[in-house]
C-alpha cells in the first residue's frame, strides 16, 4: 500500500501479516508474552486485534484494575467521529477504551500516538499494526506547521472513510489532572476540511469522553517531574524516563477505571456561531465546551473526595496513601510539602472541576 501518508499512517490490510510476523519474532515481545503466560500467536498473522492486542489488554484489565466500565454507550458515534478525551495514562487511556468498544462489537478507533514514545522500532511497528498513527513531536516552527497540516489531512481522510478516531485533548498527560483542551489541537484538526472553522469542527463530530481512574500508578512520578521542573526550568524527561512511565502506567494498580461518553458537541455549535464570528474566540469557546462535557461527566471516586477534604483542612486515611507515594520519590532536596500538595491536587482536581462546571451550568 502506497499513500501520501506512509510516514505516519496505521498499517493496513495486506501489510499486516509481514509486520506482525516481524513483531511476533522479536525477543522482547515473546519474552513479555511468556512472562505473563499468554500464548504466543502462531502464523498466519492476520489479526493484530484478536491475536495480540485484545488478549494482552484483557490481561492488564484483570491484573491491574478492579474493573473498567463504559458509561453512556448511547453516545457512541455511529460511524465517523472523534473520541476526544482527557489524558491520564500514556498507553492505556486509549487501549482500555479500545478494549471496551471491541467487546461491544463496535469499531475500534484509529489512535494518535506521539513519536516520542517510540523508544524502540518494534514499539512503533506494534502500535501502527494496532490502528495507531503517528503524531510527530518536535522540530522547528516551520516543520511543526508542516507536520500539523499533514496530520490534519490524514485525520480528515479517515473521517471521510467513516472511521472513528481517538485523540487526547492536549499534548501529553495533564500532570495535575486539571484537564483543559489545548486550542492547538482544535486548530490542527481544522487545518484540513471545507468551510469555516465551526463547519470544519462539525465535520469532525467530536464526542468528548471523561476518563476517570481511582488510582493513578504514575502519580508519584508526575509529582517528581513537577519538582524537577520547578527546580530546573530546562529539565526534560529522557527516553528512559518515558519508558519508566509507560511501564508503571501499564503494570501499576489503578483501582476502578471509567470511560464516560458524552454527546457530540455539534448541536451546541450554533450557540457559539451566534455569540461571535471571531475565529480565535470561537476556538476558545469550543475548547471550553469540550472541557465542560468532560468535567461534568467524571466518575468521582472516594480518592477524589478524600483528597479535596484534606486540602480543605480535613483528615482521613488517604493521607497514608499519599505518604506512601512520596516515599517512592528519589530526588535530591526532596520537598515533601510541595510533593504532598501536588499529589493531593492530582486527585482533587477532577472533583474541583466538576463542582465548578456544575455550578456554572446551574446559573
Amino acid at each position: 500500500m502506497q499513500t501520501d501518508f506512509d510516514d505516519i499512517r496505521a498499517y493496513e490490510g495486506e501489510e499486516l501479516p509481514a509486520v506482525l510476523g516481524q513483531i511476533m519474532s522479536h525477543p522482547t515481545v515473546r519474552g513479555l508474552l511468556e512472562k505473563i503466560h499468554l500464548p504466543i500467536p502462531e502464523p498466519p498473522y492476520t489479526d493484530a486485534e484478536g491475536q495480540l492486542l485484545i488478549p494482552f489488554l484483557d490481561f492488564l484489565a484483570h491484573t491491574t484494575t478492579q474493573g473498567i466500565e463504559l458509561i453512556n454507550e448511547q453516545y457512541r458515534p455511529a460511524g465517523k467521529g472523534i473520541y476526544l478525551t482527557n489524558h491520564r495514562n500514556i498507553i492505556l487511556d486509549t487501549a482500555f477504551l479500545s478494549l471496551l468498544l471491541y467487546k461491544q462489537g463496535a469499531e475500534r478507533p484509529y489512535i494518535g500516538i506521539g513519536n516520542n514514545l517510540y523508544a524502540e522500532p518494534w514499539i512503533e511497528h506494534l502500535v501502527r499494526a494496532c490502528k495507531a498513527f503517528t503524531v510527530i513531536r518536535g522540530g522547528s516552527p516551520k516543520e511543526l506547521l508542516t507536520h500539523a497540516q499533514h496530520l490534519s489531512a490524514y485525520i480528515n481522510m479517515l473521517l471521510a472513510g467513516n472511521h472513528p478516531i481517538w485523540l487526547a485533548q492536549r499534548e501529553g498527560r495533564a500532570k495535575d489532572s486539571n484537564d483543559r483542551t489545548a486550542t492547538a489541537v482544535l486548530k490542527m484538526l481544522t487545518m484540513a476540511g471545507e468551510g469555516n472553522f465551526l463547519q470544519r469542527v462539525e465535520n469532525l463530530n467530536i464526542c468528548p469522553v471523561a476518563i476517570s481512574y481511582e488510582y493513578d500508578p504514575c502519580d508519584y512520578l508526575k509529582a517528581k517531574e513537577m519538582q524537577l521542573k520547578r527546580d530546573h526550568p530546562d529539565y526534560r524527561k529522557s527516553t528512559q524516563d518515558d519508558v519508566e512511565n509507560m511501564k508503571t502506567d501499564m503494570t501499576g494498580f489503578k483501582g476502578h477505571v471509567a470511560y464516560t461518553l458524552t454527546p457530540s458537541i455539534n448541536k451546541e455549535l450554533a450557540a457559539i456561531a451566534a455569540a461571535t464570528t471571531v475565529k480565535n474566540e470561537q476556538v476558545e469557546a469550543v475548547a471550553k465546551l469540550i472541557d465542560r462535557h468532560i468535567h461534568t461527566h467524571y466518575k468521582i471516586y472516594p480518592t477524589n473526595e478524600k483528597a479535596l477534604d484534606i486540602l480543605q483542612g480535613g483528615s482521613n486515611d488517604f493521607e497514608t496513601y499519599i505518604e506512601r507515594q512520596i516515599e517512592k520519590i528519589d530526588i535530591e532536596q526532596k520537598d515533601t510539602a510541595f510533593l504532598r500538595e501536588k499529589l493531593l491536587y492530582m486527585y482533587a482536581n477532577p472533583l474541583i472541576n466538576q463542582q465548578d462546571a456544575l455550578r456554572k451550568a446551574s446559573l
